[in-house]
């Protein structure tokens, strides 16, 4: 990925040049209640009654890491949320989209930006526990810039509430197993005070019958 010089100017809405000053890069595994820096994935499990797999360590709701890289050259970014959209196949009803908290900071570009949490990651909360701690480091996704910034954070793929959604609507969805395609941006603020967000990428969940783990 070319790493560009965008400073940024001042405005009302959010700034989405489709990931090219903060990207998405993917995301990444959980790993003794960790987000890995390394290990990718592609799809999650969860199911139907909204908790219980491996992912979710007992809570309601499913939860990855994603990991983020920020591209530009004199502005730190403090990311703050998540927004998700869902779409399953052959379904009458689809579930509704949301936004949920994620924290972590990342650095300038250029490594001038002095940060006050010394570049580190906020686990946030969920319920029965904790979100998986998260990290920064130099590894990112395929074709990413080894110069920029980037770091992971856990947060809620599928939060409590649209775990609910799924778990009560069961009659409006397919048969489990079934997959739900999870579109995640990602977006915080700038140093200069904008908000800025991340290119689109999904995510799979894999919805399965109750008590499968």
């Amino acid at each position: 990925m070319l790493v560009l010089g965008i400073n940024g100017c001042g405005g009302g809405g959010a700034n989405n040049d489709a990931g090219m000053s903060f990207t998405l890069n993917g995301f990444n595994a959980i790993q003794n209640n960790a987000c890995s820096l390394t290990t990718f994935v592609s799809a999650i499990a969860m199911p139907i009654s909204g908790g219980g797999a491996a992912e979710n360590s007992g809570s309601v709701g499913a939860f990855s890491c994603f990991n983020v890289q920020n591209n530009l050259v004199t502005q730190s970014v403090r990311v703050d949320r998540a927004m998700i959209r869902y779409f399953v196949a052959g379904a009458s009803s689809q579930p509704p989209s949301t936004v949920t908290a994620a924290g972590v900071v990342l650095g300038a570009a250029n490594g001038a930006t002095s940060l006050p949490n010394g570049n580190g990651s906020q686990p946030g909360t969920k319920p029965g526990g904790t979100l998986p701690s998260g990290g920064t480091g130099s590894t990112g996704g395929s074709g990413s810039s080894s110069s920029a910034p980037r770091a992971t954070a856990g947060f809620a793929v599928v939060p409590a509430a649209v775990g609910e959604w799924i778990s009560s609507h069961r009659t409006e969805l397919p048969e489990p197993p079934f997959e739900m395609i999870a579109s995640v941006t990602v977006s915080g603020i700038t140093s200069a005070g904008n908000r800025i967000e991340t290119n689109e990428l999904p995510l799979s969940v894999v919805v399965t019958e109750d008590n499968v783990f």
